[in-house]
């Protein structure tokens, strides 16, 4: 019989550290794993600090009982969230943004009314900020 795959999550928000915002990202996700067989071993939480998030990456991906790894944050993406970018750096991988993957990822948020489709300015103001990223 073979062992049953775990996962770990790592938490990113200087919003939960500050106790401004209650994580229930990891709440709902560890459910949703041990019903599916991945049940999670580990929930680390760091805030938006670059090094930190590399760390915690490093930590989990050491540890050789973990078959899956996920990274979620707070209240998403924040002015000052780091996630991405330091995801990038853990793993060696230079961020490139698929257009058709967002599209398909904030069609699925619209259907599920998980989130408001956003006016023109609030769609240009994250053009702009994103472009100013790069």
């Amino acid at each position: 019989m073979g062992r049953v795959p775990e996962s770990s999550i790592i938490v990113v928000g200087n919003e939960i550290l500050r106790g401004f915002t209650v994580d229930t990202n990891s709440n709902w996700l560890a459910m949703r794993l041990f019903r599916r067989g991945f049940p999670v071993r580990l929930i680390t939480t760091v805030g938006d600090v670059d090094g930190d998030i590399v760390s915690a990456v490093h930590e989990h991906i050491e540890r050789p009982q973990l078959t899956r790894i996920f990274v979620c944050g707070g209240l998403g993406p924040t002015p000052d969230d780091r996630t991405y970018i330091a995801l990038g750096r853990a793993l060696d991988q230079p961020l490139a943004y698929r257009r058709e993957v967002g599209a398909q990822m904030q069609n699925l948020m619209f259907i599920r009314n998980m989130a408001a489709r956003p006016s023109t300015p609030a769609i240009e103001g994250w053009r702009r900020y994103l472009k100013g990223r790069r």
